[in-house]
Parts: structure tokens; sequence; C-alpha cells
């Protein structure tokens, strides 16, 4: 998960800060919380969010880059505050978050907002690095694979957040029985092709 590189972030990771609303939502039933970023993740985290929280904070830069219709059914939701042209300045609490510190990008203006839980949903990181300049990848650095995980390398297979797959644990599971019956296809054919003959 992308960070907002703020200090104690790490500190607050499972006290009161997730990177994951939809992993996360139910340990914060009934509490105000927050969500940061302006894309699909953030608002779909605060319209699944304010459902069981008491009442959600979506705090964001710049303009929203979600969906119509994710848009429309957030402004009809009405335990859900908006703060556009906000960003998260500082986190304060002791043994767990209490409070973010929100600033204007266009005045001096800051806000201090109680939460009992903060969820970070401003996009990934894919960790890529080992195959970069070697595969193909989209202008996010996830790696591109066909519907049987095959990269552009022949024999190299990708799975899970690094690919171009749905981010979900589920669906990496999924993409490894797929990538491993492919593998296994994938070598016993070169093996026949050495013996000079199809196994």
């Amino acid at each position: 998960p992308r960070h907002l590189g703020l200090d104690r972030e790490d500190y607050f990771a499972n006290k009161g800060l997730s990177y994951c609303a939809i992993c996360d939502a139910p340990l914060f039933a009934q509490k105000v919380v927050a969500v940061v970023g302006g894309g699909n993740s953030a608002v779909e985290a605060a319209i699944d969010l304010s459902k069981t929280s008491k009442h959600v904070y979506l705090v964001h830069r710049s303009q929203f880059r979600a969906d119509k219709p994710l848009m429309d059914k957030l402004y009809s939701l009405e335990n859900v505050e908006i703060f556009l042209g906000y960003e998260v300045k500082e986190l304060i609490g002791d043994v767990s978050l209490e409070e973010i510190m929100i600033k204007s990008n266009q005045s001096d203006t800051e806000k201090k907002l109680e939460v009992g839980g903060l969820f970070i949903e401003i996009g990934l990181i894919p960790n890529s690095q080992l195959v970069q300049g070697r595969v193909k990848t989209n202008d996010l650095n996830e790696v591109i694979v066909d519907h049987q995980k095959k990269t552009s390398v022949e024999g190299l297979y990708a799975i899970g957040d690094v690919s171009t797959s749905e981010k979900q644990i589920i669906v990496a599971a999924s993409d490894g029985a797929l990538a491993a019956l492919a593998a296994n296809n994938y070598i016993n054919q070169m093996k026949g092709e050495q013996n000079g003959k199809t196994i």
C-alpha cells in the first residue's frame, strides 16, 4: 500500500490505521472514521464504511477521480462528510490513533478531527523491481499477464498484487493455481520437445 509518509504512520498501523477498508471495516463498527484518497478505492471504502460506522470523513487533496456512479452514491450518504482540497498533516494519539490534523491546500485552515480509525486508500506500489525491464508492465508498474497468468516472457508467470489482477487474497490464490497449471503444461511441453515427442 502507498503510504502518506507522515511521522508515526508505522507506529499507528494496526492501532487505528489501516490500508484495507474491505478487510478491517468490521473492527470500526459504530466508530467515527476517516478515509484518505480520491479514486475508486477510497470512495468505495467510504461507501462501505458508511454502512457500519457512525460517521465517515473523506479527505482528498484534489479532484475526485472515482467513477460517476460511485460519486453519485457517495453524495447521497448522510453520514459521510467530505473535505476536498485537504491533506492529512498529522496523526495524533498515545497508544492508538485518536485524532488527525488536516490542512486546506487553498489556505492555512487546519482542522482537528477525532477519529477511531483512519483508512489510507491512495493506491498500491507493486513490488515488481525484480522483473522491471525484463517483462512488459503497465503505467503502474504492474506485470501484465493473460488469463493463464503468462507474462511477456515465455515460461515466466506472475500472480497476485504484482500483476494486473484484482488485489484480493482470494484472487491471488486462484492466480497461483492457474499459473501452476500453466507452468506445469509448459514444462511438460518443453520436455516433450526435448525428447522429440509430446508427453
